[in-house]
């Protein structure tokens, strides 16, 4: 159990600063800590930790769950494969938006986004 909390500390430090893969983890012990650990035992470790709600899986590498790298990953999913008309598009609807709303007081009562 002690090496199991050692390894999800050690998860979370590694990854807070730089989302990794599996095969990148297992690299960064054997580096950090000259200890081998093997991916299934990983795969483990970071299945209980997206379960607690600490980390989460996004295009194959490990994310730390702080809420604005998971908005960061959000947004990179729903971007991919737009044109760039489609985002040009998208920017000016969004800035006609916050063009309604007024500091402190919203005066938008029916809005439907149209893509």
């Amino acid at each position: 159990m002690k090496i199991k909390l050692h390894a999800k500390k050690t998860i979370i430090k590694a990854i807070k600063s730089n989302p990794m893969s599996l095969d990148e983890l297992k690299e960064h012990f054997l580096k950090e800590y000259n200890k081998k650990i093997s991916i299934k035992a990983l795969y483990v470790i970071i299945s209980r930790l997206i379960k607690e709600g600490l980390v989460f899986r996004e295009r194959g590498k490990i994310w730390y769950s702080n809420p604005l790298q998971r908005q960061q990953a959000e947004i990179l999913k729903e971007l991919e494969g737009k044109s760039i008309n489609q985002l040009k598009n998208r920017i000016v609807v969004l800035t006609n938006i916050l063009n309604l709303i007024k500091p402190g007081k919203i005066v938008i009562n029916k809005l439907k986004l149209v893509e």
